[in-house]
């Protein structure tokens, strides 16, 4: 199931975000943060400033798609970041 070390931190990572906005309905920085860092740092030593250059991309990407629902209040700051 788990191929790489990356895939175990994926799991954990959305684990913890699952398990955290279940009690608290909230998904912390100190949870998205760290994974952001650690996505453009892995994306960057596996392939390079152009993997580090479409990661952040795929960010921006990622933030155009979930602006909408976030600013209809449908879906929090955290799970933009998350996403």
């Amino acid at each position: 199931m788990f191929h790489t070390p990356n895939d175990i931190f994926l799991a954990a990572l959305i684990s913890a975000a699952v398990l955290i906005d279940y009690r608290t309905g909230r998904i912390p920085n100190y949870i998205v943060a760290p994974a952001l860092a650690a996505a453009l740092v892995l994306c960057l030593t596996g392939h390079g400033t152009l993997g580090a250059k479409e990661a952040a991309f795929g960010m921006f990407v990622g933030l155009l798609v979930f602006a909408f629902p976030f600013s209809m209040g449908g879906i929090g700051g955290g799970d933009v970041k998350l996403m």
